[in-house]
């Protein structure tokens, strides 16, 4: 009886994976056709909201902390390790079908390429109705760039819907270094404390500044300082970058949600200075409606308080 069980348990769970492997390869077309689906803004939306849904829980936040990943090394990954990964952690080696360690994120960059192609590209849409769903696609597309980064150090650009007639598309090489360079890198990382403080050594400041283009810019959470136990990493950030960027200033924002509710980031570059090179003629010119940002406030973010200001070019005199 024990043995009819089993078997019949173990009957019902592969029918039911197979029910689910097949929905999930054929949906939505099997129950809705294309043109449905892209024919009106309320379905648009329909596959945008299900897209954030995985995009978010299956693909950005349910794969692991991001501090457990970029602590690991200055590049985010062991390179230097063989095979899929030792202790779970990602190799560049490791990308197959079977593991997902940052790189296999093809599915959810098809159904955020889906969205930008087939928005832009409808008949039926309004030019409105284009720029706001498709713009939904372009952000979950970075959010997917940005986890495949985080982890390998590098991602792979898929930017368009490949088709299996046309097999010969999918070839898409990824960077051959990291060397060839990033345009921006953004470090919300959290306080240095325990194993993540590998995210504020002078080796890791270090690696950002080769990353980046020539005209690359890095912008990074810089503490509160408004308590004096937070006092010394706000001064240790601030140490690294300067010495290690040609351009590196502070900037300001209140965050209610956080300690005391003021929070400083950093800017660094090697090129760009962020008030000098700031050109509020060609930011007006865009006419994006924004709900805080605008020309003012990125000058005015940068005029700090004064014993701030004293903070940091204390430790900018230091040897």
């Amino acid at each position: 009886m024990k043995n009819i069980l089993k078997y019949g348990f173990l009957g019902l769970g592969i029918v039911a994976m197979t029910s689910c492997i097949d929905t999930m390869d054929t949906h939505p077309t099997t129950v809705f056709d294309a043109e449905t689906v892209w024919g009106s803004k309320a379905t648009v939306e329909g596959f945008v909201y299900s897209t954030y849904t995985d995009v978010i829980h299956a693909g950005y936040a349910g794969s692991g902390t991001s501090v457990g990943w970029e602590a690991r090394t200055p590049n985010s990954v062991k390179c230097s390790q063989v095979g899929e990964g030792i202790d779970g952690v990602a190799t560049e080696l490791g990308v197959s079908s079977g593991s997902d360690f940052g790189c296999n994120r093809f599915s959810l960059l098809r159904r955020a390429n889906l969205i930008i192609h087939n928005v832009e590209a409808s008949s039926t849409l309004s030019d409105a109705e284009k720029k706001e769903l498709s713009a939904h696609g372009y952000l979950m597309r970075g959010m997917i760039f940005f986890d495949q980064a985080r982890k390998m150090g590098r991602f792979v650009p898929v930017t368009q819907v490949f088709s299996v007639e046309r097999p010969e598309e999918v070839n898409i090489p990824m960077t051959k270094t990291v060397g060839e360079g990033y345009d921006l890198i953004i470090n919300d990382s959290t306080d240095p404390l325990g194993y993540t403080a590998g995210l504020f050594t002078k080796e890791f400041y270090g690696s950002c500044y080769k990353a980046l283009k020539e005209d690359g810019i890095m912008v990074y959470q810089h503490g509160r300082p408004f308590f004096d136990v937070d006092d010394e990493s706000c001064r240790t950030m601030h140490r690294k970058a300067f010495r290690t960027f040609p351009i590196s200033r502070v900037y300001q924002a209140h965050i209610p949600t956080c300690p005391s509710g003021y929070w400083l980031f950093g800017f660094a570059s090697k090129k760009y200075h962020p008030l000098r090179d700031f050109d509020a003629a060609r930011w007006e010119k865009r006419g994006l409606k924004t709900w805080y940002y605008s020309a003012n406030l990125h000058r005015g973010a940068f005029m700090l308080p004064k014993y701030v200001e004293d903070l940091l070019i204390e430790e900018e005199k230091k040897n």
